[in-house]
């Protein structure tokens, strides 16, 4: 039997690394940052993440370690990134290999950071209005969109601040900038019924307003989608990630830690995670499969 044609086992090669899912990582370098106590959302002070975390993600390591998941996609988040040291180092040596995104707050000269910025696949400015006046924000955004073509913003849908959100919205656009609503999910039902109407017609991805009830489902969290912590450790998502630390993995059933990345102990699980607990982290709904167990 005579062999394939060279351009079809590259067809099949390509389709491969386009239509299997990469792995994605969610990685917090740094819990460090510059916003703290001016953004009422932020949950990662009152949970003690920095206080737990002092330490940022040794870059040597990091990349080493990093180097080992080829074709894998990354979204560096924090805390605030840029005040990672090593920031620039990791996505000129890991985005060689992999899709490397980041999300910040702009609290950085994008200026001066200017030469290397190409390196990230995408940049996700983060709208803070407690933090910062819209039109400093957006003038650094469309001065970001000048240097890298794949720039969009993320605000958060806080219900006291929903009047200003919705402000921004409107200019963000009127300017042509992607924005991404993300809802403020909480078991205490935030939002009046017209409040999460509105918020409904905002989103742009398969978001949603209601806080999800908790039920037994199947999971492929932990298979091909991560959390790493500044410490190296690697968790299936971030909502266990938080829960675990919160409750303990006694009250939780299971605990939701994979190892660490760093020391050599960090292994995928084989099979999907049943799992009980109500999923609202929205960074992890968008990269998981989830199917309820029923009977």
């Amino acid at each position: 039997m005579s062999r394939p044609p060279f351009c079809h086992l590259f067809r099949l090669w390509y389709l491969k690394r386009r239509l299997l899912p990469r792995s994605h990582f969610i990685l917090f370098p740094t819990f460090r940052c510059d916003y703290y106590g001016r953004c009422p959302y932020c949950h990662l002070l009152d949970m003690g993440f920095p206080r737990l975390y002092p330490e940022d993600l040794p870059v040597e390591k990091a990349v080493d370690s990093f180097l080992r998941f080829s074709d894998s996609e990354l979204d560096v988040s924090g805390g605030e990134p840029f005040l990672w040291r090593g920031i620039r180092e990791f996505v000129e040596e890991v985005g060689k290999e992999n899709r490397v995104g980041v999300t910040t707050n702009l609290s950085w000269e994008v200026e001066r950071e200017r030469e290397w910025l190409s390196g990230f696949s995408s940049i996700t400015a983060s709208y803070h209005p407690e933090a910062v006046g819209l039109e400093e924000f957006l003038k650094k955004v469309v001065l970001l969109r000048s240097i890298h073509p794949k720039v969009k913003v993320n605000v958060v849908a806080y219900p006291p601040l929903l009047h200003r959100v919705g402000e921004a919205v409107e200019r963000f656009r009127r300017e042509g900038i992607f924005v991404h609503v993300d809802p403020y999910l909480s078991p205490l039902s935030p939002y009046t019924k017209g409040e999460r109407e509105w918020v409904r017609l905002l989103l742009v991805s398969k978001r949603k307003v209601e806080f999800p009830p908790a039920g037994l489902k199947k999971c492929d969290a932990g298979r091909r989608h991560f959390v790493v912590l500044p410490d190296g450790s690697v968790y299936t998502c971030w909502n266990g990630c938080m829960l675990e630390h919160l409750l303990g993995p006694s009250v939780l059933g299971r605990s939701y830690r994979l190892g660490n990345l760093l020391e050599g102990t960090f292994s995928p699980l084989r099979e999907e995670l049943e799992c009980w607990l109500p999923c609202s982290a929205g960074c992890d709904l968008d990269y998981v499969k989830q199917r309820p167990i029923t009977g």
